[in-house]
């Protein structure tokens, strides 16, 4: 398909009709996955919500501790990994130290 060739309703119009589908194909990949999740939990008679837990677990347990925190909301915090936090970045922009907000 040439986007080029469309007129701005024309690309609008598809974008509508894209995003539509998009989250018609999520919400049924996610409607099959549970389904498979389902069946999983049965053949090791687990209910599913305690593989959930346990894989939950697991992931909390592999994480390394946070390195900082929020001074705003010590519920937010980053563990040194991927990319700063926006709040973190906000404070560092501002010249501000990232003792204070050390562990």
């Amino acid at each position: 398909m040439n986007f080029e060739t469309l007129s701005l309703h024309e690309l609008l119009s598809l974008e509508k009709s894209l995003k539509l589908e998009i989250r018609k194909r999520h919400d049924v990949a996610c409607n099959d996955l549970y389904k498979e999740m389902t069946l999983l939990a049965g053949y090791l008679k687990v209910p599913l919500r305690g593989l959930v837990e346990i894989a939950y677990k697991t992931n909390i347990d592999s994480m390394p501790p946070p390195l900082y925190f929020n001074p705003d909301d010590a519920t937010q915090v980053w563990r040194g990994i991927g990319k700063k936090p926006r709040w973190l970045r906000e404070w560092l922009k501002a010249g501000k130290s990232l003792d204070v907000v050390r562990f």
